[in-house]
């Protein structure tokens, strides 16, 4: 089973905290509006959007064979990838082949004209 996953379309600026640790994880109270703080918590898999990889845990990494890979320096495409990675085009399609048990992923859209896409992904650590 693949990573589950939550939309949010009307609360894509809430604050998001773990549900496993009740930590803040995505603050969107910080000084610059623009800017979310991110602060990953244990359960974190990973934090990003459509556009750049903010966090990606050594869990995420292990799970999906990219031990030592930037995802925002190699891009979609590129030979750096993985094989089994070469033909996906965006973060969510990478997101998607998450098979850890009891794991999620919380996206919150932006409408119009931003029209972002943010993805907190959790997991509750059973392997650890």
């Amino acid at each position: 089973m693949s990573i589950q996953s939550i939309d949010l379309y009307d609360c894509y600026d809430a604050n998001i905290h773990c549900p496993f640790c009740g930590d803040k994880v995505i603050d969107y109270g910080v000084e610059n509006p623009d800017e979310a703080g991110v602060f990953p918590c244990k359960h974190t898999l990973y934090i990003a959007s459509e556009e750049a990889w903010e966090y990606q845990s050594e869990t995420f990494n292990k799970h999906l064979g990219l031990e030592g890979v930037d995802l925002n320096e190699v891009g979609w495409g590129k030979d750096e990838l993985p094989e089994q990675y070469k033909d996906m085009s965006s973060n969510f399609e990478l997101i998607d082949q998450i098979k850890i048990p009891d794991s999620f992923n919380i996206s919150q859209h932006v409408g119009p004209p931003a029209m972002m896409v943010g993805y907190i992904g959790f997991y509750p650590m059973y392997e650890d």
